[in-house]
């Protein structure tokens, strides 16, 4: 797991005092970032090699699921089934740049922003540049937070210790 640094901050503007008085805090969804860029997919470079061994990893982890529900077709014949299926898709996806975009926008981006918050904190207590943009042009307040707290030092979720709810389309 990750060092944490010795102190982490929240900058926020007066108005968010309820953080203190509530002892609640928001995990913000990407879509609602400062910076209409942070997060966004990268929709380039899908070659049609990477394309379909995309779609193989995504049948292969289909058919596990498959077999656990009790399926009882061979992988071949699954797969099969699922190119065919796909097919209109996956050429679409192939040859039109376009319809990639649209497509890992629509379906990835907004699956993974309805599903995901993000808690930024930072571990710079004097950043001029976070006290103008988050902390209400210096008029705000930094919140610190103990990074030795168990939240902070839970289980490892690299190590599999903890789900922490990734997206089963996010997840390998």
């Amino acid at each position: 797991m990750t060092q944490l640094p010795k102190q982490i901050f929240k900058y926020v503007n007066s108005e968010r005092i309820d953080i203190l008085e509530r002892l609640l805090i928001r995990f913000t969804q990407p879509s609602c970032f400062n910076d209409p860029f942070e997060m966004r997919i990268s929709t380039g470079g899908h070659t049609p090699e990477k394309l379909e061994a995309a779609q193989e990893s995504v049948n292969q982890r289909m058919y596990r699921q498959f077999v656990l529900a009790g399926g009882k077709i061979s992988y071949d014949e699954f797969r099969k089934i699922q190119n065919a299926h796909n097919q209109k898709a996956m050429d679409r996806l192939k040859f039109d740049a376009s319809y990639q975009k649209q497509a890992a926008i629509e379906y990835a981006f907004k699956k993974w922003d309805a599903a995901v918050g993000i808690l930024s904190l930072s571990a710079a207590e004097k950043n001029l540049l976070m006290w103008a943009h988050y902390a209400d042009s210096h008029r705000g307040m930094l919140i610190e937070f103990n990074p030795q707290h168990s939240f902070f030092n839970g289980p490892n979720p690299s190590a599999g210790e903890f789900n922490f709810g990734i997206p089963p389309f996010l997840s390998s």
